[in-house]
């Protein structure tokens, strides 16, 4: 993906490629400042979101070769969500959202996890004789409602699909140390060494 690059004083955008290898020095990530967004809303109609996050960058001597890209992680996943109401006056929803899975969730997730399940036996007559299909019914870990005790099968407990996005922006030069940086300018534990390619 490309690195799009502002001039700090103009606004406007300087694409990766025009960059000087030879002669770089000094690279870096630096974050939107106030100012520096509204230069580039006025030069390019960009709308770009400042932070405080620190500020990153690294010496490049003589035969380095710079290592810097985003990487963005898409994760898909699943979940559980408790729409029961309660037979208080206030008739408020649980609202509970859980994952029922026996490993703790993704820490981009963070949602709180339960194996707790009532396991439904159905009865189902098919072409070649009656047989049995267990379905489950996860219980919520907030109310302990689970559908199939509802009245007419009322059914409250949904899966609802969703995803999670994160960027990571790494920083470094090759035989060396590469950092990791995240979104809220933290440095990933796992940064590491990539070698000469």
């Amino acid at each position: 993906m490309a690195l799009a690059q502002y001039d700090p004083l103009t606004g406007q955008e300087n694409a990766f490629k025009m960059i000087d290898f030879p002669k770089l020095k000094r690279f870096g990530w630096y974050p939107f400042t106030m100012k520096i967004a509204r230069r580039v809303l006025m030069a390019t109609g960009r709308t770009m979101l400042p932070t405080t996050n620190s500020s990153y960058f690294i010496d490049i001597h003589d035969g380095q070769k710079l290592v810097a890209f985003r990487e963005h992680t898409v994760k898909m996943f699943s979940y559980w969500h408790c729409g029961k109401h309660s037979d208080q006056p206030s008739h408020e929803e649980c609202g509970m959202n859980w994952m029922l899975q026996a490993v703790a969730p993704h820490p981009l997730i963070g949602l709180p996890y339960s194996n707790e399940v009532f396991i439904e036996k159905i009865p189902v007559q098919d072409q070649r004789g009656r047989h049995v299909v267990e379905v489950v019914n996860p219980i919520c870990p907030k109310c302990g409602w689970h559908d199939i005790n509802g009245p007419d099968r009322l059914r409250v407990i949904r899966k609802i699909a969703d995803e999670r996005r994160e960027i990571v922006y790494v920083l470094g030069v090759q035989g060396g140390t590469v950092l990791r940086i995240k979104e809220d300018g933290s440095i990933e534990p796992d940064s590491r060494t990539v070698e000469q390619a």
